[in-house]
């Protein structure tokens, strides 16, 4: 039944809306741990080793209203992290390996339009998302031992990521347009009574979009 309900809702919208894009972005995510533990034995490591740059995929669907000043997307996403952590300052090294897969859901408006009108190619948008993730693989390696993460209970199975951010779209042909733009989020991925991390991503993404209606 639920099914049937989202189905009709999809159709409705579809109805009420002036304009839909198909897209596909990539992005390079920087990322770093956030704490809040109160063990004075386990710290980060170095800020400058602190950082994961990594990659994340994005594809969706965009619902705009009559006016292209406000539009919902919903999309199926894929993050990859690899990150380092030691348990004091001259401990062993610890990385972290992990995959996640997830949907998204975004809001946007628009800040800015170019051109007589505001008709012109450039435009800029606000966004406001959150995505669920779920823990598909991961991996912990230290000294050359290896350990599969996903059968432990450390790891959240489920990720929830909130962002905020900017992204840029310029028209290139009728049916083209490339963007960029740049997201930050956070998120909690290990909670458990011995240890709770967060990480904080700054994302710089790229991506192609294509009006399949006007």
């Amino acid at each position: 039944m639920k099914y049937i309900l989202l189905i009709l809702f999809n159709m409705f919208i579809g109805k009420q809306i002036f304009a839909q894009e198909l897209f596909f972005h990539t992005s390079k995510n920087y990322s770093q741990f956030l704490t809040d533990n109160q063990n004075a034995n386990l710290v980060l490591v170095p800020a400058n080793r602190s950082f994961s740059v990594a990659n994340s995929y994005e594809l969706g669907y965009l619902w705009q209203s009559a006016s292209r000043k406000t539009g919902y997307s919903i999309s199926a996403t894929y993050d990859a992290y690899d990150l380092n952590y030691a348990l004091n300052e001259t401990a062993f090294q610890y990385q972290w390996k992990l995959h996640y897969l997830g949907i998204k859901n975004t809001f946007q408006w628009q800040l800015y339009r170019s051109g007589i009108n505001h008709k012109g190619p450039f435009s800029l948008q606000g966004k406001l998302g959150a995505t669920l993730s779920s823990f598909m693989a991961g991996s912990l390696e230290s000294q050359g031992k290896y350990l599969d993460l996903y059968t432990g209970n450390d790891f959240n199975k489920f990720y929830f990521q909130p962002s905020a951010g900017l992204q840029f779209e310029y028209q290139v042909i009728e049916n083209v347009k490339l963007m960029g733009g740049y997201q930050y989020s956070t998120g909690t991925v290990i909670s458990n009574p011995v240890k709770k991390f967060s990480l904080a991503t700054h994302s710089l993404s790229f991506g192609i979009q294509f009006p399949i209606k006007k």
